[in-house]
């Protein structure tokens, strides 16, 4: 019983980690390493600042120079646009097409479709109106046949010289392709056509294109073989699809 009760007063040893005595110079150290560690956290939390200020600012900077480009662009384009309409308003007209004979227009051309500088051109596809035309070339040269009598004319792009029914011709300005439709000074369709007559309407303020039916569509060239002036290698050649022979 004594041994037991020894036992139950006996003082438990204490822990070995046994709380240490910090000193004054321990304390100023831990301080100063705490400071030193805030001084670098808030540089560092300073430093990101100004890096993500500097991103918005490039971001910015970037931004309003390209919606400046995107104006300039613009404000040029509507200035571009205006000034070319100046140039052509003062002049310029719609084109009318007549039958001659007939009251109603077989067709109509405002000034911004056939006006290109101070020269008036149409489309070559005006003939297809009257007669049954085949039109092709390449990027180079343009021609059309008139299929009743195979007369033909060839253009080359971009200049003012031209072939009709193999005879060297000119006219006063050059032909070009416009979303790959050939356009001909209207001069071709007066001076190398005997079917076309070309007028100012101050009733109509327009200008007017008549066809005349009693000449028939034809050119004021004919094909003269024998003639020296004719290079039977610049006729055109229409491509052809051969005939699907037909099933037994």
């Amino acid at each position: 019983m004594a041994q037991e009760k020894y036992r139950k007063t006996e003082k438990r040893p204490q822990s070995s980690a046994v709380k240490k005595t910090v000193s004054s110079e321990e304390k100023k150290r831990r301080e100063a390493k705490r400071r030193e560690e805030a001084r670098i956290a808030a540089e560092n939390r300073r430093r990101a600042k100004i890096a993500r200020k500097k991103r918005r600012t490039r971001i910015f900077a970037i931004s309003f120079a390209l919606s400046l480009v995107f104006v300039v662009i613009y404000w040029a384009w509507v200035a571009f646009s205006i000034l070319g309409r100046d140039a052509i308003s003062e002049d310029a007209l719609p084109l009318l097409v007549y039958t001659d004979g007939e009251r109603k227009e077989d067709l109509r051309f405002e000034a911004e479709e056939v006006t290109f500088g101070d020269e008036v051109f149409l489309p070559v596809t005006v003939l297809e109106e009257y007669t049954a035309v085949s039109i092709f070339g390449d990027y180079d040269t343009r021609s059309f046949l008139i299929r009743q009598d195979g007369e033909y004319a060839t253009f080359a792009l971009n200049s003012p010289s031209v072939l009709v029914n193999g005879q060297k011709v000119s006219t006063k300005s050059s032909a070009f392709l416009k979303d790959d439709v050939l356009y001909i000074p209207v001069d071709f369709f007066t001076d190398k056509m005997s079917c076309f007559s070309y007028t100012h309407s101050s009733a109509l303020a327009a200008n007017v294109l008549t066809y005349l039916p009693q000449e028939g569509i034809s050119f004021v060239f004919r094909e003269m073989p024998a003639s020296p002036t004719v290079d039977a290698a610049t006729v055109p050649v229409i491509p052809t699809v051969p005939e699907t022979p037909e099933a037994a």
